[in-house]
């Protein structure tokens, strides 16, 4: 007899879930995009023979409405050495044959940004953790530590905060 109410219980228990609207999280739409089309164009290398490479990728829920955004870390290749790094964002809403671009985070960063390491937090603030140069650094020895935090307002990216310091 116990076993009948267990199964009873169990049963109502479940329709209890269901009834509550468990929702599962929205589908990433822009997943299987592969990304070198979409990105920005590398003039230091591409007369070279040179175009952007994709670092990382990182998703998370940059603009309010509840979908994934991807933010793909990138650079332009080269031969010899490393170039500085930028996060271009892409609207997790928008048609993965022509993601929306909605910004490009560190682009012409003076301290020369690299080895980016990018997380979204849960209140939509994007942070991004980098090495630098100072101005009289080579350009083979990061010895500046940045961080900086960015968040979608109004329809652009606005810098939250930009910090510094030697490493």
């Amino acid at each position: 007899m116990a076993l009948g109410r267990t199964v009873v219980l169990g049963a109502a228990m479940m329709a209890t879930f269901s009834a509550c609207g468990s929702q599962e999280p929205p589908s990433d739409r822009l997943a299987n995009v592969a990304w070198l089309p979409f990105l920005a164009h590398c003039p230091i290398g591409e007369a070279h023979g040179f175009g952007m490479k994709i670092d990382s990728v990182v998703k998370g829920e940059l603009t309010g409405d509840q979908v994934p955004d991807t933010l793909v870390i990138d650079s332009c290749d080269s031969p010899t050495g490393s170039n500085p790094q930028t996060v271009e964002v892409f609207d997790g809403a928008s048609d993965p044959a022509a993601p929306a671009r909605l910004g490009i985070l560190m682009a012409q960063d003076p301290d020369y940004p690299r080895k980016m390491q990018v997380t979204v937090r849960p209140d939509r603030t994007v942070v991004v953790k980098a090495l630098g140069l100072q101005p009289e650094s080579p350009r083979c020895c990061p010895d500046l530590e940045i961080v900086a935090e960015f968040a979608w307002r109004d329809g652009t990216f606005v810098t939250l905060t930009r910090q510094t310091r030697p490493v």
